[in-house]
């Protein structure tokens, strides 16, 4: 491993060579990757659908 430059906010740290972000920064661009396409929202109702079809099963 070798340590990289953060292209978002400048950091170092210790990383592959195909890494462009630190750890932190790369959370944050997921989350808000994931909140743009309503992802929570779409776990939720598919968690409900397959309960309501258990139920329904028994």
């Amino acid at each position: 491993m070798t340590k990289e430059i953060c292209e978002r906010c400048g950091k170092a740290y210790e990383a592959g060579p195909n890494t462009h972000y630190c750890k932190e920064c790369r959370k944050e661009i997921r989350s808000v990757a994931a909140k743009k396409r309503n992802l929570s929202d779409m776990g939720h109702a598919a968690r409900k659908e397959k309960a309501n079809e258990r139920k329904n099963d028994s």
